[in-house]
């Protein structure tokens, strides 16, 4: 009965512990424990991986240049060659035969991809979003810090991070993607690269469509050519 006692005093004791932190304790470990604070000096990313939709699979190689240079190259299961380009002016998915306006669905992909390995959190104060800690909440009887986020308009999300290496593990929303949202999205399968912890499994599990990321390889500050976000860059032409 004694050691019963002791225990559940045990319990509650590291559960006030757990409940008594404050979003700045928590912020401080979620970065201590992911690495991601490393992101400061990457400044370019090179990231592989497929995506799996409507029966559809599509491979893709997605280069990243901080702060807003996107371009991603994808082929689908019927073999299909894409370039999908963002550059800040062009804003197109170049095909074989045609360019095309980047449809907006699409393009929210391809950036979530990049903020969501970032956490969606990196940077916060610099994206006008403000976190507040709200204790412990539970998802399929596993236990969680739940942070709410509040984006530069107003909008709420819920982050539920691991108490163990505090990853996130489930968001509500994007925080960075402003009014157009799909989700609930999560993240698991994490993996460290260069010491920063990254979500090799994203699944946006929206209602009207379930599309699923993995990703197989992150390369960190690879050497690009500013001229590969363009529109004719002889690279872009390449269909094979």
């Amino acid at each position: 009965m004694k050691k019963y006692i002791a225990l559940l005093f045990s319990f509650l004791f590291i559960t006030n512990i757990m409940y008594a932190q404050t979003t700045e304790e928590i912020l401080q470990k979620y970065f201590e424990h992911t690495g991601l604070q490393k992101l400061d000096s990457v400044k370019t990313l090179e990231i592989e991986g497929s995506t799996k939709a409507v029966k559809m699979l599509v491979a893709f190689r997605l280069q990243y240049m901080k702060p807003n240079f996107y371009r991603m190259k994808e082929r689908t299961n019927n073999d299909i060659v894409a370039y999908k380009i963002d550059n800040g002016i062009d804003n197109v998915i170049k095909l074989r035969d045609t360019t095309i306006p980047f449809p907006v669905f699409d393009n929210f992909i391809m950036k979530s991809i990049v903020d969501l390995l970032q956490g969606g959190i990196y940077n916060y104060k610099n994206n006008g979003i403000n976190i507040e800690f709200k204790g412990i909440d539970t998802i399929l009887g596993n236990k969680f810090y739940k942070l709410e986020l509040t984006d530069k308009i107003g909008q709420k999300f819920i982050a539920m991070l691991d108490t163990t290496t505090y990853d996130i593990r489930y968001l509500s929303g994007n925080p960075l993607s402003g009014p157009m949202q799909f989700a609930p999205i999560f993240l698991d399968n994490y993996q460290k690269v260069d010491g920063i912890s990254f979500p090799c499994k994203i699944d946006f599990a929206d209602r009207t469509m379930d599309i699923l990321i993995r990703i197989e390889s992150i390369k960190l500050n690879p050497v690009l050519p500013k001229e590969i976000f363009t529109i004719n860059y002889p690279e872009n032409n390449n269909f094979d």
